[in-house]
């Protein structure tokens, strides 16, 4: 098992507003549970000093006014 640091980035600033660790066998599940957190913040998954991945922060949906 890796020691993994899952990042949550500012989207305004760009820097980490806040951090979750957790253990993995590898990489890839690292990475799948990564994504379980995907939402409004920007995210990067780290092993040790070795960055895994980034992922972006989850498109917000755009309202349309509806029109009569």
């Amino acid at each position: 098992m890796s020691y993994y640091r899952l990042y949550f980035m500012d989207p305004r600033s760009g820097h980490i507003d806040r951090f979750a660790e957790f253990e993995a066998p590898d990489d890839r599940q690292a990475s799948a549970l990564a994504r379980e957190h995907v939402g409004e913040y920007p995210l990067e998954l780290w092993c040790e000093r070795r960055k895994v991945h980034r992922i972006e922060a989850a498109a917000r949906p755009v309202r349309c006014p509806s029109i009569s």
